[in-house]
């Protein structure tokens, strides 16, 4: 490695030093004296670089290591800083390692680059190596690199200091496997507010008995998708057996100069092939047809989870009548719309540039499609009226009378529908979310609140969102409930538009109004604003 590339280790060990040092050992003035007198000689700084009378980096690391530590950080996690900085004494790799791979300042702060991350895949891969015995030559390998974001709330929220809309500097920091959260915060000496660390996840009981549950649906789906393919449509098909001459119409002619003298006759047995003769003239017509055996209600059970005949349901383009073709176009855009909108949103808290991106762009006439995203949802409670609306209506109309039409179906069709799907999604996000991925910000926690414990039968009742966003679960799923609910009301503004359009139309008019007018209370009792704040 060159002078070059141990320049920039002293830039960033000196960041590293300024955070962990004791506040009574290091005058920052002094540190960036050194700083600046090392990148102007562009010397070795762990070898050949000496500042006179000012103390080389070389001491200043030892001024460290005999230093008294802090009494209150775990004293693992602070022998094994002292052994990392030991180890950068004597210029070892994997100790410059975890110093490259801490945060550094970037460029743009006064833009919104609060964001100093670092390197998290080189400090998750770093290995220490330490030497023990009598002649320091026995290595040992007593920890590993482990991330940590260290926080300082720049704009604080009274109400919650963990508030994610808090302006905050994000450091990232490599350091020893042995910290924790705590030893983070005590090590840098109150100069950051809180930490949060990447940890080796072990898989807990909850994780242990989704995935057993979901292996046991998968298997489910492989072998309904084997009966599906090998059972039913290849040893149950219909076969028609050839002709042994001419082939006629099955229903004869009726026109006189048709010859009508042969005609297939077509038996269908139940997984055996029959046969009749019929002698017409001097021609006999042999038609042999076997007939799909009954697959039974287990059989029907197993093809229920077979990816062949969903799949062919799911991407059919076929379209039945009385189906409003058009809604699926209205869907696909508004899904667009949504996802549009989310992909702006989500990277607010880490994005380098985020008051200049959006000073500029909130005068661009464009970008109002963005800005204006919250309400994209509201398409699909329009879709959703519309097909509730379409669909009974027509089944009203269909058996002539209200109290003909099946009420109990219509509520209990609603939640069996959805309520199987949404739980297996709760199943599948809820306990193993944590372990999709990993990265300096992926959540090894979870993102609900205790697993949702306390307050997943809420969603399963379809009333989670009318609890404060601390006691929801997921709580993105708050449409569903919305939904549900708009559905169960639905037939207070159908039945009256089905016995009279007048009466109907007064009766939703008058619904609508009030809605307006209660969104413009709370909005002004609230001080809520029509839109995005910036």
């Amino acid at each position: 490695m060159g002078p070059t590339f141990r320049t920039t280790v002293l830039l960033a060990s000196s960041m590293f030093m300024l955070v962990l040092m004791p506040s009574s050992a290091l005058n920052y003035g002094e540190l960036l004296h050194r700083i600046a007198a090392a990148t102007a000689t562009g010397k070795d700084a762990f070898g050949q670089f000496d500042l006179g009378s000012v103390k080389s980096f070389r001491a200043m690391l030892s001024e460290y290591v005999t230093s008294e530590s802090a009494t209150d950080t775990d004293s693992l996690c602070q022998h094994h800083i002292n052994e990392t900085m030991t180890a950068l004494l004597q210029r070892q790799d994997w100790a410059e390692k975890m110093i490259d791979a801490a945060g550094k300042p970037s460029a743009g702060i006064e833009t919104g680059n609060f964001v100093w991350i670092g390197s998290y895949d080189e400090c998750v891969n770093i290995t220490a190596t330490v030497f023990t015995g009598p002649n320091q030559t026995n290595p040992t390998h007593p920890f590993k690199g482990k991330y940590c974001n260290a926080y300082k709330i720049l704009k604080q929220n009274d109400t919650d200091p963990l508030d994610p809309t808090n302006v905050r500097l994000t450091y990232g920091i490599c350091v020893p496997n042995s910290c924790s959260n705590t030893s983070i915060v005590q090590l840098t000496r109150g100069v950051f507010d809180y930490a949060n660390c990447q940890e080796e996840l072990e898989i807990d009981n909850r994780a242990i008995v989704a995935i057993v549950f979901l292996s046991f649906l998968g298997l489910l789906v492989l072998a309904g998708t084997a009966y599906d393919v090998f059972v039913i449509h290849k040893l149950h098909l219909s076969v028609d057996e050839e002709v042994s001459e001419s082939s006629a119409p099955l229903i004869p002619s009726s026109d006189p100069r048709a010859d009508n003298s042969s005609r297939n006759i077509r038996h269908r047995g139940y997984g055996s092939t029959e046969t009749e003769n019929q002698e017409s003239g001097d021609n006999v017509q042999i038609v042999r047809i076997k007939k799909p055996a009954q697959i039974g209600v287990m059989g029907g059970l197993l093809q229920s989870f077979s990816v062949y005949t969903n799949g062919s349901k799911i991407l059919s383009t076929e379209s039945r009548e009385g189906v409003l073709g058009a809604v699926n176009g209205v869907r696909f855009i508004s899904m667009s719309w949504v996802i549009l909108g989310h992909s702006y949103v989500f990277p607010l808290n880490t994005a380098s540039n985020i008051i200049l991106f959006l000073t500029e762009s909130i005068h661009r006439l464009s970008f109002m499609t963005i800005y204006n995203a919250s309400v994209s949802v509201d398409s699909f409670f329009t879709l959703s009226g519309l097909l509730v609306g379409y669909l009974t209506l027509r089944e009203l109309t269909r058996v002539g009378s209200v109290r003909q039409f099946k009420w109990g179906m219509f509520f209990f069709h609603r939640f069996w529908r959805l309520t199987p799907p949404y739980m297996l999604v709760m199943l599948l996000y809820i306990p193993l979310f944590k372990y999709w991925n990993t990265g300096p910000f992926w959540p090894q926690q979870g993102i609900e609140q205790n697993y949702c414990e306390d307050t997943w039968w809420k969603n399963i009742l379809y009333i989670n969102n009318f609890f404060p966003m601390t006691k929801q679960c997921m709580g993105w799923s708050w449409y569903l409930a919305n939904d549900m609910q708009f559905y169960v009301i639905s037939p207070l503004l159908l039945i009256p538009l089905y016995l009279s359009n007048v009466v109907g139309g007064i009766i939703c008019f008058v619904v609508l109004l009030t809605s307006w007018t209660a969104t413009g209370v709370v909005s002004s009792t609230h001080h809520l604003p029509m839109g995005l704040r910036c």
